[in-house]
């Protein structure tokens, strides 16, 4: 669908699609999944990464000891948080908190640094 125009508002986005032209027609697609070809997404500076893409990376400790894989992202309010599944199937959240406990994301070996005991 086209897009005319459409803003941010809250954690919601709010746009005007070609086509909807009642209120009811914008009603039956609350709730639907909306997306974009890769390539419409924007170049991000360096440092900062689309969820997407550390979505099944490798996470290891300082040590090189690997935690698990990401599994999901979640915000909290204060900061993101990395969702991440142990083989055994038990999830770590590790907070996104650069240099304090992320310590290095290599997209190209597709794996995350950080500082973190996984018993915390």
């Amino acid at each position: 669908m086209q897009v005319l125009e459409g803003r941010r508002q809250g954690k919601t986005v709010v746009a005007r699609l070609q086509g909807i032209e009642t209120r009811e027609q914008a009603e039956a697609l609350r709730g639907a999944l909306i997306s974009i070809e890769r390539s419409q997404l924007q170049p991000l500076p360096i440092g900062e990464y689309y969820w997407a893409d550390l979505i099944g990376l490798e996470v290891l400790d300082t040590r090189g000891r690997q935690l698990g894989r990401v599994t999901n992202l979640m915000e909290t309010g204060a900061n993101d948080v990395l969702i991440v599944r142990e083989e055994d199937g038990k999830e770590i959240l590790i907070p996104w908190l650069k240099e304090r406990v992320i310590l290095e994301v290599d997209l190209e070996m597709g794996n995350i640094r950080v500082d973190w005991d996984p018993d915390f």
